[in-house]
């Protein structure tokens, strides 16, 4: 069991390391690849109680299945080309106008009386 210090650095070192697979995805790899074992590493060095772990997963668990339901949604709504219909939807509505005449954010002064509608 580590503690102190280099229990600190070790946890700071699994957290980095998770957060750079996240933001990085080498070779595609999905956070999961590096958090599952950080933490089964973290908890079999014990830098944190098992219990508390437990505790932590127990009360996270409705939050963790409806973000997985949404993923589960949105992968099936991709699927069936909700999203690219969306996306051509809006393509048509602007008609052909560019970025550069969006009203977002809503009060940007680019969006004005002399605008196209389908612009604005």
């Amino acid at each position: 069991m580590l503690t102190g210090a280099a229990a600190e650095a070790v946890a700071a070192g699994l957290l980095l390391t998770v957060l750079w697979v996240a933001v990085r995805r080498p070779w595609g790899w999905p956070e999961a690849a590096a958090a599952v074992p950080a933490a089964a590493l973290a908890l079999a060095l014990g830098l944190v109680p098992g219990r508390d772990a437990w505790d932590e997963v127990r009360s996270l668990l409705p939050v963790v299945g409806f973000l997985a339901a949404v993923l589960v949604l949105a992968s099936l709504c991709a699927g069936e080309g909700l999203f690219t219909a969306a996306g051509d939807g809006v393509a048509r509505a602007c008609r052909g106008c560019s970025a550069a005449s969006s009203p977002w954010p809503p009060w940007s002064p680019r969006c004005s009386a002399w605008t196209p509608r389908s612009c604005c």
